[in-house]
């Protein structure tokens, strides 16, 4: 956000003074600036987004290991899954994790 405030700053400081800009022949020199700081912003924002995929599927996986793992230490303990206790299970794990969104 400071970047996008520092290029939203810029871009009226040139509005507000485009006569001059104009007169002295500096459109290049702020487009340069103008365009730094909006690769600069866009650098911030694609960070922040690849770690927002990157804790949605960490959120995803980790639910799937818990349901997979809790029904392989179920099988292994008692040798016998049967569909309703799989059915609970997994409305369980559910709603456990609808009440963290």
């Amino acid at each position: 956000m400071k970047t996008k405030d520092k290029r939203i700053d810029l871009t009226s400081d040139i509005i507000k003074g485009i006569k001059a800009i104009k007169y002295f022949g500096w459109e290049n020199v702020f487009t340069k600036k103008i365009l730094n700081l909006r690769t600069q912003e866009f650098s911030s924002l694609s960070k922040i987004k690849y770690l927002d995929v990157f804790c949605l599927i960490l959120w995803t996986v980790t639910s799937i290991t818990i349901v997979t793992s809790t029904f392989i230490t179920f099988s292994l303990i008692k040798h016998n899954i049967q569909q309703t206790n799989a059915f609970t299970v997994i409305l369980k794990f559910l709603l456990f994790v609808l009440n963290f969104i």
